[in-house]
């Protein structure tokens, strides 16, 4: 694995280009990823990734996750159906194992 600061390090650019193209192009327009192409399993991946192993920030990617749902639908990058599986994947669990993942 790597350091804080090494993947801190590592992560910077990524985050300075994504600011960088969402004051030049717009939010919606600078929107990527797997939310953004509606890539289902990719997404159910990430959340059983970070439930296992970085559970702290699982609250935090959920929210992220359905803000960026709305985002990717107002853009039109993503269909009714795929925003809907989305969103389902990012409600929390109710009373325990989350049987989404």
């Amino acid at each position: 694995g790597f350091s804080r600061k090494q993947a801190l390090q590592a992560m910077m650019p990524l985050v300075e280009g994504t600011i960088k193209n969402i004051k030049t192009i717009g939010l919606s327009r600078a929107l990527t990823g797997p939310i953004a192409r509606g890539d289902v399993a990719t997404v159910k991946s990430h959340l059983s990734l970070i439930r296992k192993r970085l559970s702290n920030y699982l609250s935090f990617y959920r929210e992220i996750g359905k803000y960026t749902v709305v985002v990717a639908r107002a853009k039109g990058g993503i269909s009714k159906k795929q925003a809907r599986e989305l969103t389902r994947l990012f409600k929390a669990p109710v009373g325990g194992r989350d049987k989404s993942l």
